[in-house]
Parts: structure tokens; sequence; C-alpha cells
């Protein structure tokens, strides 16, 4: 399932940078990132791909111990 939505997710933002991100942790997390998170994402994106981004925040602690 974890696969499943990060693919389906990862489909709507890719392509849209800093923008794509803060939507990622809105839907994932229903927080904003801050500068700090936002220039990480970017640089495990340019490493990795938007799909395992998602699936990296939906395996979050932050997700896992608030959902």
């Amino acid at each position: 399932m974890v696969e499943r939505e990060a693919k389906s997710l990862a489909e709507k933002l890719t392509g849209k940078g800093t923008a794509g991100i803060e939507q990622a942790y809105l839907e994932i997390l229903d927080r904003r990132p801050d500068a700090t998170e936002t220039d990480a994402a970017l640089t495990y994106i340019q490493k990795a791909n938007w799909q395992s981004f998602c699936h990296a925040l939906m395996a979050s602690n932050e997700f896992i111990y608030v959902y």
C-alpha cells in the first residue's frame, strides 16, 4: 500500500521542484517543510527520485507516530 501511494503522489509531484516538496509535506505530514528540510529534500530527490522521497516521508517517525 505504501509503495502504491508513494508512486501515485510522486506522479503528481514530479517536475514541481520546491512546490512539489511543500505539497508532499502538506499531504503526508500536514505541515510545511522548513528551509533545511526543503534543501535536504531537493538533494535527496536529485540522488533518488520522487517516489523514494514520498516513501521516505511515509516511513518517517513523524508520520507513523502522529497518524
